[in-house]
């Protein structure tokens, strides 16, 4: 899943909430714009409610592509 346009008005770390459903543990890997990949947990989630987990992520100025892969859970949304 790839998020583009994710706007930073100055460059730096930056803490990315992602919100998902999960009914078990997954293990993402999360790449931002060209840095390489690095892993993001998703404890499981009961009765399908949605849950978050919280990463900083380095985030240039103007807008930085978000790319999540490997065993994702369903996303729902990010928020920067």
């Amino acid at each position: 899943v790839r998020f583009v346009s994710v706007a930073a008005e100055g460059g730096g770390d930056y803490a990315m909430v992602v919100f998902y459903v999960a009914r078990s543990p997954h293990v993402a890997q999360v790449r931002v714009n060209d840095d390489p990949p690095v892993a993001l947990p998703f404890p499981a989630v009961p009765d399908n409610a949605v849950g978050s987990v919280t990463l900083r992520v380095p985030l240039l100025v103007g807008l930085n592509t978000v790319e999540f892969g490997g065993d994702c859970a369903a996303l729902d949304r990010i928020a920067v």
